[in-house]
């Protein structure tokens, strides 16, 4: 029986006629359409969204549209990594002049806990530490100088060091650094080769990503953000500089280096040293390093320990190298190398190549003897095994390990009778 009160059941029951299929079809379409109305909005924003994404990449960032694509010839296996290097340098270089002030930038004094201080400093010894450019060993470098001219200058004890700063950080944070108070500084590395050396480090060891071509196009397509002029980006002090601007580049480039005490060359590592230490007047066992990062050690990562591999680039990854996509994308980078490396130069002719020579000769042979003795012994955060150390004889971190072994090793240079000699047979 039908209950009349009901209208679901009594309506239920109504013979279903074409007209009313019709109105139903017209109700649902009709809500439907009042539903898509409430997001209309939504997706015309997201659309609106997408459509200026795509137009600022094909018109903007592209780095196909950055300047005219020189053709280079295939590369063979013998043909160099970088072909960006044919022509001279004729661009902004200038020398990095001596230290002139009465004493070493020291700053105020800081417990050696301290040492891994994010935050900007107007004073004291600054690195600018650059990603995949040595700036490990080069952090490491860093926080012995201040340790040691803490103790030699100052009379600091030894758990005390000058101010220094060391970690990745973008230069903007120097901006207000004290010029008479403060030495900033940094090392960069050739853009390609330190491109495959983040690769192959972030991807290949870390994440165990298959090292070819597909996959190196993807990371640096990933990284664009970070990687495209990287140095102006990361190196640049008084101001945000837009990558992009390459018809500003050489403004830019005179900016970034008028706004350093000394940058150095990864490729020039020991003549770079030699030249700090001419500089800033730093005695040999200053610049003494043990490295923590090379190709067959282990990396910490996280809670695990991670085997360094080599960088392989396969000849499909040297050809896109040679392509004008590839060029365009590290244009801003080698202008920056081109112009430290001519710098470089510059400064070591002010200061007397011979002078140099002598200093990067002292240099060398007081590191082979360091390693032989402190190597062996040192703790690393990873044993040679592949197993995670928490006791180890770092500063802080992967930071300055073996510190002791250094400074006890560099302490008796001057006694050495081998060193002694060195230096007399120079004064000769």
């Amino acid at each position: 029986s039908i209950d009349p009160c009901n209208p679901a059941a009594v309506n239920n029951m109504r013979p279903k006629t074409p007209h009313s299929k019709r109105r139903n079809l017209l109700f649902l379409i009709l809500y439907k359409a009042l539903n898509f109305l409430r997001i209309a909005p939504v997706i015309f924003l997201v659309l609106c969204l997408q459509s200026l994404w795509w137009f600022y990449d094909q018109n903007v960032t592209k780095a196909s549209k950055h300047k005219i694509p020189k053709i280079y010839p295939k590369p063979t296996e013998s043909s160099p990594l970088s072909p960006f290097y044919s022509d001279p340098y004729n661009g902004y270089a200038r020398v990095f002049p001596k230290w002139d002030q009465n004493q070493f930038p020291c700053g105020p004094m800081i417990p050696d806990d301290s040492l891994g201080k994010r935050t900007p400093s107007e004073e004291g010894f600054l690195f600018v530490k650059e990603m995949k450019s040595g700036s490990t060993t080069l952090a490491g470098i860093t926080a012995r100088i201040g340790r040691n001219l803490a103790q030699r200058n100052f009379g600091a004890n030894a758990t005390t060091s000058c101010t220094v700063r060391m970690v990745h950080t973008r230069a903007r944070r120097y901006a207000k650094r004290q010029l008479a108070k403060s030495f900033l500084w940094s090392v960069v590395r050739e853009p390609v080769s330190r491109l495959f050396s983040k690769f192959f480090h972030f991807e290949v060891s870390r994440r165990g990503v298959n090292p070819n071509l597909a996959k190196f196009q993807t990371f640096l397509s990933n990284n664009e953000v970070n990687d495209y002029a990287y140095y102006f980006k990361t190196l640049s002090v008084r101001q945000r500089l837009n990558p992009y601007r390459t018809d500003l580049y050489e403004t830019f480039l005179q900016e970034l280096m008028d706004g350093y005490n000394f940058i150095g060359i990864m490729e020039r590592f020991d003549e770079s040293l030699a030249a700090l230490q001419l500089l800033l007047g730093l005695e040999t066992q200053d610049m003494l390093y043990l490295s923590t990062k090379t190709s067959g050690m282990y990396d910490r990562f996280r809670n695990d320990c991670v085997k360094i591999q080599h960088a392989e680039v396969t000849q499909l990854m040297k050809e896109y190298v040679y392509s004008p996509i590839f060029e365009a994308f590290t244009e801003g980078d080698v202008l920056v190398y081109q112009a430290v490396n001519k710098s470089l130069d510059l400064t070591i002719d002010q200061l007397g190549r011979p002078e140099v020579d002598k200093a990067v000769q002292r240099l060398q042979w007081a590191q082979k003897r360091a390693e032989e003795k402190c190597a062996g012994g040192t703790k690393f955060p990873c044993s040679n095994e592949g197993k995670v150390q928490e006791k180890n004889d770092c500063l802080f971190a992967d930071v300055a390990c073996g510190y002791k072994c250094l400074d006890d090793f560099g302490k008796s240079l001057s006694e050495n009778q081998d060193f002694r000699s060195l230096i007399e047979s120079q004064l000769q």
